[in-house]
């Protein structure tokens, strides 16, 4: 197959439910932090960060350990020390660590913030795959250029574009005015 790469498809919806879940990953990863912060009455370091990120509360828990008081339980060996995490974890429980599932990296001020495009977002391309496909997608490109140029000159009507699209590698777009490759058509020619 030919190295060129034609983008055949992109689900422009799905993108943008990616994007808007990413934001909310970072946000949430972020509001954990400075959470935990006021929590434990500290501030983490960039490794401490990271561990946040990757372990959560687990972390935070094993942050205190050893504790001074080893044949008492948890919450004991906290209160001695001032550290109440119940309103930690009820917050950290309302939302899902879904910022795992991206490219989520701190920057200088050691701030989350999205490191790349997720391969979620890669997913939403759908290229073309056989060399019958990129070249029927070159030709109905072809195709309606000409047919545009000729609407566009006057010698076909804009709205009988419609009755030309009889072919199954065209379409019209949006506004019924102008044709264009019907990409959904080419993606299954094999």
């Amino acid at each position: 197959m030919s190295k060129e790469k034609i983008i055949l498809t992109v689900d422009k919806f799905k993108i943008d439910l990616i994007n808007t879940e990413t934001k909310k990953a970072v946000d949430q990863l972020n509001q954990l932090i400075t959470e935990a912060e006021k929590t434990c009455k500290t501030t983490f370091d960039k490794e401490q960060r990271d561990n946040i990120r990757d372990q959560g509360l687990t972390f935070i828990r094993d942050y205190f350990k050893p504790y001074k008081f080893p044949d008492a339980d948890e919450e004991f060996n906290l209160r001695a020390i001032g550290i109440d995490l119940k309103p930690l974890i009820q917050s950290a429980g309302s939302y899902h660590p879904i910022w795992r599932n991206y490219p989520i990296e701190q920057n200088k001020e050691g701030v989350f913030e999205l490191a790349g495009e997720p391969e979620q977002i890669k997913r939403c391309y759908v290229y073309a795959e056989t060399e019958a496909q990129i070249k029927a997608h070159k030709e109905a490109v072809k195709i309606s250029t000409s047919i545009n140029n000729a609407v566009d000159a006057g010698l076909i009507p804009k709205d009988a574009i419609h009755k030309l699209m009889r072919f199954g590698f065209l379409t019209v777009d949006k506004t019924q005015k102008r044709a264009t490759p019907n990409l959904e058509n080419i993606v299954r020619i094999k």
